[in-house]
């Protein structure tokens, strides 16, 4: 029959057929394998050492793709440690010679803020400021009084505002004007603070900033002078009152080194427990002014003689640096002006140490009857006649 093979034969053929191929495909195998060796050896036609290539990461399984979990946010990189005695702002110049810096604002780009909180007259809500703080990993500077840091509902807080961090500083004994007084009551107002504290964590506390009532007489020189004796780096001031500015205005003028000053009022209370969360949300770090500056934490050591045992630290003897002062200044060297005026009959009543439009008419009229321009500002060469035995009284 035509077409008919016997069952088998294709098989047999295809057989017969398969040593031929698999011979040819050997062959060809070593072939190749030799091309690749020699071009490997010779290192291409250019001869150029070529970089290593990484290996190829196979491919996921569809089975791996279905299981693998997937990455949600990146992994935050730890922030670098910083050295404390850079600091997030340059320290500021002081304004002549024998004065120290005053710390108002920093000058920093970082988001960086300091918050300031002054008096403790309310002794649990100065608690509930260090818890909130503590809750958002916030450092604030305290400025207790003096007799507030003895009063035994507030000890506990100081200390534990301490063990967390926070900088305790000093604002005076008992909050009173210090540029009103004799040398004796102002180094009482000053040294005294620093020994509560001491007396209240237990160790000898060096304290690094120095804010007067009120911030008056900030550039008073016998401030800058008695502070500088007993170890403090500066006088503290602010550059916004949060005391004195709403909730949201305060949120929405955040801004880096800035320096806010609160109290332990109910009012203020409210609004730090809004505000700090507020400012850590926005990206804000609340440090120190020690932080803030650069400068170390308050050092600590045991006490060899125990606070109620020492001597008053007596202010050096030193010298007027030269400047003018005019209508707005508050310092203890206008005080001494005013004595002497009104001793030289230019002016009536008792010496505050304020330069108010009295002070500045009696200086006039100081100036006219000795010979010099009638400006109202004493300046050096006016201060040197009104403290000389050439002055002429009116």
């Amino acid at each position: 029959m035509v077409g008919y093979r016997r069952p088998g034969a294709r098989r047999r053929r295809k057989s017969q057929m398969r040593p031929a191929l698999l011979f040819a495909a050997a062959a060809a195998a070593v072939i190749l394998i030799v091309v690749l060796i020699v071009h490997g050896a010779n290192g291409g036609s250019d001869n150029v050492a070529k970089k290593p290539q990484a290996t190829a990461t196979p491919e996921p399984t569809p089975e791996i793709l279905e299981t693998a979990e997937p990455t949600l946010e990146p992994t935050p990189t730890p922030e670098p440690t910083r050295d404390p005695n850079v600091g997030y702002a340059p320290k500021p110049t002081p304004m002549a010679e024998g004065y120290l810096p005053i710390f108002k604002k920093a000058e920093t780009d970082e988001k960086v803020i300091c918050v300031t909180v002054d008096d403790f007259f309310q002794f649990k809500n100065a608690r509930k400021i260090i818890d909130v703080a503590i809750e958002n990993g916030a450092k604030l500077t305290l400025f207790p009084i003096g007799k507030n840091v003895l009063r035994e509902e507030l000890q506990d807080t100081l200390r534990y505002a301490h063990e967390n961090g926070m900088e305790i500083e000093n604002h005076t004994l008992e909050h009173k004007r210090h540029f009103q007084m004799d040398d004796a009551t102002f180094e009482r107002q000053i040294y005294l603070q620093c020994l509560c504290v001491d007396k209240v964590l237990g160790v000898d506390y060096q304290e690094h900033f120095v804010r007067p009532f009120g911030g008056d007489g900030r550039d008073d020189q016998r401030l800058h002078q008695y502070a500088k004796q007993i170890g403090m780096v500066g006088i503290a001031h602010w550059n916004v009152s949060g005391s004195g500015t709403g909730l949201q205005k305060l949120i929405a003028g955040l801004a880096p080194g800035n320096i806010y000053l609160f109290h332990t009022t109910d009012k203020d209370t409210a609004k730090l427990q809004e505000f700090i969360p507020a400012a850590v949300q926005a990206g804000y770090k609340l440090v120190t002014l020690n932080e803030m500056f650069g400068y170390p934490e308050n050092e600590t050591s045991p006490q060899t003689v125990a606070p109620e045992d020492r001597e008053m630290l007596k202010l050096e003897a030193f010298t007027y640096t030269p400047r003018d002062y005019k209508k707005g200044d508050y310092a203890w060297r206008i005080y001494q002006m005013q004595e002497r005026l009104i001793e030289l009959g230019y002016l009536d009543g008792e010496p505050d140490g304020m330069y108010g439009d009295g002070t500045a008419k009696a200086v006039s009229a100081f100036q006219k009857k000795n010979g010099l321009e009638a400006t109202g500002t004493a300046d050096p060469e006016t201060q040197d006649l009104i403290f000389s035995d050439d002055a002429k009284g009116k």
